[in-house]
């Protein structure tokens, strides 16, 4: 076991809520017209949240800075994903998945700044 840190905790729960979020956030969109993306931005929060969800048990297990570099990259990729994916008309997906890739990045920044800093 490395170096735990509390914001992998953290983002392992976030990845939690993105994978389960769109089956969650389906009651709110069933008053929303269709979305075209909206089921490829269902299933892009769902595989994003199960690798953050991964990445964090990893990192837990044995803390390096590729599994925080890995999910920078995942939080960030959440908060273009509606533009890129074509699904930002869904606010409620939309919403989720800026929020949720906004705190990811905050959270996995934090651990790579702690761990270079722990190096100083």
């Amino acid at each position: 076991m490395g170096k735990q840190h509390w914001q992998d905790w953290i983002n392992g729960l976030l990845g939690l809520w993105i994978f389960g979020s769109p089956w969650l956030l389906v009651h709110s969109m069933v008053t929303e017209v269709p979305v075209a993306g909206g089921i490829l931005g269902m299933w892009n929060l769902s595989v994003v949240g199960l690798a953050v969800v991964v990445i964090c048990a990893i990192a837990l297990y044995r803390f390096n800075t590729l599994a925080e570099w890995i999910n920078l990259l995942s939080g960030a990729w959440l908060v273009v994903s509606p533009l890129a994916l074509g699904f930002s008309a869904s606010a409620a997906l939309t919403w989720n998945s800026v929020v949720s890739g906004s705190l990811i990045v905050i959270f996995a920044g934090w651990c790579l700044y702690d761990a270079r800093n722990s190096r100083l």
